[in-house]
């Protein structure tokens, strides 16, 4: 068994590469080690951050790492959850529902109504609030889908590793 110590962007990179059988390969995180006998397939392929598959590894790593980031700013304003975010979606088709509808039962918009006496006093008042909030969360919204998207265009657009990893780093978040 043989060792050679590799980043984890170096073993993805190697991992892109490689095709061949990888029974007994393994890495602890410091080192890929490997059957004897595959020696010089593993040295004869690049994972120096030089190389095209290193750099679009890290790009790869870089975006995702952006994606999570923009989900943390979203949470600043929203609460998680994919239930929650039914719930926002229903509202919003309450809201819309009710401004056509002139003599209102409550019953009818069974979300609003819940926040009745909570949020706001009546049904039309609830209704203001929660439109007020979405067009409040639409511009804060855009702005970080403007700020995530940028960065991943430039992240894509940098040829080396050093200019991807400073488009990653300059994002700005609204």
């Amino acid at each position: 068994m043989k060792k050679i110590a590799m980043t984890l962007t170096q073993v993805e990179s190697w991992t892109a590469q490689y095709t061949g059988d990888r029974a007994g390969i393994q890495y602890d995180g410091e080192y890929l080690y490997f059957p004897d006998e595959l020696l010089s397939t593993i040295q004869s392929i690049d994972t120096s951050p030089a190389s095209q598959p290193y750099l679009e590894i890290l790009k790869s790593r870089l975006k995702r790492e952006i994606d999570q980031k923009a989900e943390i700013q979203r949470l600043r304003y929203i609460t998680p959850g994919a239930g929650q975010a039914m719930t926002y979606q229903q509202k919003m088709e309450e809201v819309r529902a009710l401004a056509d509808d002139v003599g209102a039962d409550a019953a009818l918009y069974p979300l609003l109504a819940a926040e009745i006496g909570i949020t706001a006093p009546s049904l039309s008042e609830v209704a203001a609030v929660v439109r007020s909030a979405y067009q409040q969360w639409q511009f804060v919204g855009a702005a970080i889908e403007a700020a995530r998207l940028g960065t991943k265009a430039a992240i894509d657009a940098a040829p080396t590793q050093d200019e991807a990893q400073q488009a990653a780093d300059s994002v700005l978040w609204p």
